[in-house]
């Protein structure tokens, strides 16, 4: 039994060294994966993600104006740091301030993130069609005033857009806030992105429920994972709607050839009719006058 389980082992140990769980990257176990390293921002001068919200509609109190600044799997940049609002203390990957002109300044940490739960953190934002987009999770905020531990969820919908658009920030329950962004880097990665854009901006990612996959659905012309220039059209030049438009243009000319040969021989059949008409017209008149003619010559002789 022992040389049987040395060689189970070795599998497992294998199983276990070939899975590497990186940072910022999410295996959804449906087919689709995701990866937001893209939209994390390492450059310490340069500003993390910015919004503010504002009054919720149909509620009867006036809410102050927050602003919201978050990074992907890191804490937010020093140059978006609020250090004349929050401590040194209070650095998470969002955060949440308030800096009224009466004075009155707040700072909350509302998640922060952790790589040993990276995997965690993530979830589709549709579980029937993950070309939806991707939601992360972040945890383990400050306290808030009834102790319960604010939490943030940032909604990354897939849109084939060059620079992340952030769309809302709102707390749509107490202590759980709800950021929503558009970007490309939030479709799966099974629907590339070139340096065109998502799908080489020549088709659209969508999920095909027969094969249980996202992938680029192409435009015409185009084919392939990433929807590149199909190898018929950029070889020769001609798809299929040119030779579709080429093939009716030779109809066109053929029919337009035939009806002026029909014209044309309707033209000359009248003419013909015309000629015997006047030939038979002509030798009808000779006739009678020879008949009158000789007629008269008889009647001359009694």
């Amino acid at each position: 039994m022992r040389a049987f389980s040395l060689p189970i082992i070795a599998v497992m140990i294998s199983a276990v060294a070939a899975y590497v769980d990186v940072e910022c990257m999410w295996n959804s176990k449906t087919g689709s994966t995701y990866d937001l390293r893209p939209l994390t921002v390492t450059d310490p001068k340069a500003l993390s993600y910015l919004i503010k919200d504002g009054d919720i509609p149909c509620t009867p109190e006036i809410e102050p104006t927050y602003s919201y600044v978050f990074n992907f799997c890191t804490d937010v940049t020093l140059a978006s740091f609020p250090s004349g609002v929050c401590k040194d203390t209070q650095m998470g990957a969002a955060l949440q301030y308030i800096d009224r002109k009466d004075g009155y300044k707040e700072c909350n940490v509302i998640g922060l993130y952790d790589s040993a739960r990276d995997d965690t953190y993530f979830s589709l934002l549709d579980p029937k069609d993950p070309s939806k987009g991707v939601s992360m999770k972040y945890m383990f905020g400050h306290k808030c005033p009834n102790g319960q531990l604010r939490s943030a969820t940032i909604d990354v919908m897939c849109q084939n857009t060059k620079e992340p658009i952030i769309d809302s920030a709102t707390e749509p329950t107490e202590c759980g806030y709800h950021l929503i962004m558009r970007s490309m880097h939030g479709c799966p990665t099974e629907c590339p992105i070139t340096d065109k854009g998502l799908c080489n901006s020549h088709g659209h990612c969508a999920y095909d429920s027969k094969t249980k996959q996202p992938h680029c659905y192409c435009n015409k012309g185009y084919g392939g994972a990433a929807c590149t220039p199909s190898s018929s059209s950029s070889s020769s030049g001609v798809d299929v709607y040119s030779i579709q438009l080429a093939f009716m243009i030779i109809l066109l000319l053929t029919a337009l050839v035939l009806t002026g040969f029909v014209g044309y021989l309707a033209y000359r059949i009248t003419q013909f009719r015309k000629d015997q008409m006047n030939s038979f017209t002509s030798n009808y008149t000779v006739d009678r006058g020879d008949f009158m003619g000789s007629e008269m010559v008889g009647t001359g002789n009694y």
